[in-house]
């Protein structure tokens, strides 16, 4: 979809500014869809099953690229219920404090 607009919007503006190709960019898509992402992604609390969450997880999660790969893992294990998150470290023998 997005191949396709810039295509168009090429054809159509030839002799755009930079600054010009972004505004139109975010008129298009958002301005703020990463902050929302980021949102949503650290209020996500696990409800369904483990598979859901991790899909909606997923899903966020590639919307937000700055993340290192251990604050991704924190942010997962804080949305699980504490049952949950405590079987999930069990299983990987992690001593806890």
């Amino acid at each position: 979809m997005a191949a396709q607009w810039l295509q168009v919007y090429k054809k159509k503006n030839k002799s755009n500014s930079w600054m010009q190709f972004v505004l139109a960019v975010e008129q298009k898509y958002g301005k703020d869809n990463y902050r929302k992402a980021v949102t949503d992604l650290l209020e996500l609390q696990q409800s369904g099953t483990v598979e859901d969450y991790y899909q909606q997880f997923q899903t966020l999660q590639f919307e937000i690229c700055k993340f290192t790969t251990y604050q991704f893992a924190d942010i997962f294990t804080k949305g699980l219920p504490s049952s949950t998150f405590s079987e999930f470290r069990s299983s990987l023998n992690v001593a806890g404090g």
